[in-house]
This record gives C-alpha cells, structure tokens and sequence, in this order.
C-alpha cells in the first residue's frame, strides 16, 4: 500500500502514537509518505520513527500560563500558508490516506477525492463520550479542523461506542518501580518557573521535571530534564506517578504502567476539559483545575493506583487496514475491551 500519513505536531502525543504505527506500516513493505504540521521543525522531538517527513506550519492554538488564547489563536492561525501549502503538495497514486488530526492531509484527501482515515484521540468525541467545555467554536473547530471519513477514536474506555484503546509503545513491565520517591512532572503548556517554585516548597520528595532546557540540572529537589523520548519512558517507570495536562498520550502510558496520575486541564482547550472529566469519571487519576501545594502534597501522599491494558492495538489496525474491510469498524473493536 502506499499512504500519505499525516501527523499532528502540537504534543507529543500525536507525534509517538503515529511513529508507533508508521513504524509498523514500513516493516511490512508499506510505502509512507509522512507529513507533520502544527510546530515549527526545531520544536519537535521524538520524531526518529517517522523519518523521512516534511514539516508544514499547519494550524495550531495558542496559550499562556496553562490558557487558551482564543483570539491570538485565530490571529495567527495561518489560514493563507495553509492554503498555500495545500497547493504544494502533489497527489502522488495514494491509496488512502490517514490523519492523526492534522488538518493538511485530511483536506487533501477532499481535494483528491481519497478515502481518507483518522487515527487518534480526538476522533473519539464524534461518538457519545464524556465532554465538557463544548461551545460553538468547539463544535466548529472539531469538525472543520481535520475531517475524515472513517474515524478511529482511542480512549481510556469504549463507553459502548466503537471506540479502541490507546496506542502505546511495547513497555517491558517487569522492571517497573513499584516504590519510588521520585514524582515525575510534564507540564508542556504550563509556566515552569511557576511550577518549579511550587514544588520547591514540598518536602523530601524528588521531582523529575521535562521541559525546554538545553542540560540537565538540579536546583533544592527539583532535576530538570531535556525533552527525549529516549529517557522520558525509562524516567516514567522509575518514578512514583507524574504531574501533567489532560492530553491522553502521557496519562496512557502512566496508567498503562500502573502509575498513579495528577491532571490539570489546559484552561479553555475542550479535549484537555473532557480528558479530565472522563478520567474523573473513570476513576483512573487525580483531576485538579489549578495547581498548588496542598492538593499536589495531598495526591503524593496517595498509594492507590489504577492501570489499564492497551496491548496490540496499533497491530490490529494494521490488520484492518490491509484487509480494507473500512465499514467494519465494531468488529475491530470487539478485538479489545473484555
């Protein structure tokens, strides 16, 4: 098969659920052309799965200090380099294409009348799950930003809807720190100094923070790391449990490793609101709306932990899609969710 995959730069989430599976395509003799827009290319990181790409400035939003920017999100929004680079990129005799909600491929299979396919988490909220937050411009923008044909919605439960499991990397779970006093922290859309302060104030525990630094340093009990994927999984199961937003590629591979989770949605992005709800819901973390001492302290001193399964989903759609069988959406899911 040969495949124009796109690929959503903005969070990691999107960018190592898509090396996961591309990675598996290519394995198997498939031919993947790979796009990623969303971030500027010196932003990413954890992309070596999904070399060769090129890099696209794509839509993105906008935020500051754990908020939303909505007007600064549609002022820079880049409509007109959008448009642009829909006309740069050539059809070249795809057989379907697939998006993990990046808006450029999903609008070039409109504009070349391919059939075209969306993988990943926010395709889940076409179907009846928890959400809050929806307003008209979420409505909007759910539906307008990368519409496809056929959606493949991940999420921590099926809530009855064909909806699959997320996709993480294989993780060997026998080496797993059952007892550690290390709290890991990943607050990429947070204010750092912000949160360095704060936890510098909590006693005798150590915390391990990944954030845009050139070199890791160690100020009172704060480490700081640079952004790797190489380490980031190795430091996630030695630690405790981790401190991060409502995305869901972070909160899956903690729970998938029987690692406690505290949360605190993106104020005003409507995914990271209803991420929190269903976590909530499902009682699998620790949902907080703004960050401080005593509910941090108190979610530390915490030693239930919940872990959920999600092996072998990026397989099984690899399955379904060289079987083309694209109308068969419950029958994949009924490979999952005991």
């Amino acid at each position: 098969m040969k495949i124009l995959f796109g690929v959503q730069g903005t969070g990691n989430g999107h960018l190592t659920r898509s090396g996961i599976i591309i990675k598996l395509l290519r394995s198997k003799g498939h031919e993947i052309d790979v796009i990623i827009s969303g971030r500027k290319k010196d932003k990413l990181w954890g992309i070596q799965d999904l070399k060769p790409y090129n890099v696209f400035d794509g839509l993105s939003y906008e935020s500051k200090k754990g908020k939303i920017q909505k007007l600064k999100t549609i002022k820079n929004a880049g409509i007109f380099q959008f448009l642009e680079d829909l006309k740069k990129i050539k059809n070249d005799n795809y057989d379907f294409i697939i998006s993990d909600y990046e808006p450029l491929s999903a609008y070039l299979a409109k504009k070349w009348k391919k059939t075209s396919i969306g993988i990943a988490h926010q395709y889940a909220f076409e179907y009846d799950i928890p959400k809050t937050g929806y307003n008209l411009f979420t409505h909007f923008l759910m539906k307008k930003y990368a519409p496809v044909d056929i959606n493949i919605g991940l999420h921590w439960h099926h809530f009855n809807q064909p909806i699959l499991p997320p996709i993480i990397e294989k993780i060997d779970l026998h080496d797993i720190n059952e007892k550690s006093d290390q709290i890991m922290v990943y607050l990429p859309w947070e204010d750092i100094k912000f949160v360095s302060k704060l936890l510098s104030k909590i006693q005798n525990i150590t915390f391990l923070i990944y954030c845009n630094v050139e070199k890791e340093m160690v100020e009172k009990n704060i480490k700081y790391r640079p952004l790797s994927r190489k380490t980031f999984l190795k430091d996630l199961k030695e630690s405790e449990g981790i401190i991060t937003n409502a995305g869901f590629e972070t909160p899956s591979e903690a729970l998938s490793m029987g690692k406690k989770v505290f949360v605190k949605p993106l104020k005003g992005q409507f995914e990271q609101l209803s991420n929190a709800k269903a976590l909530k819901q499902l009682n699998l973390a620790t949902v907080v709306n703004k960050l401080t001492k005593k509910n941090i302290e108190k979610w530390c001193l915490k030693t239930e932990r919940k872990k959920i399964k999600c092996e072998g989903v990026a397989d099984q759609i690899i399955y379904w899609l060289e079987k083309g069988d694209f109308d068969r959406l419950n029958e994949l899911k009924s490979k999952f969710w005991n």
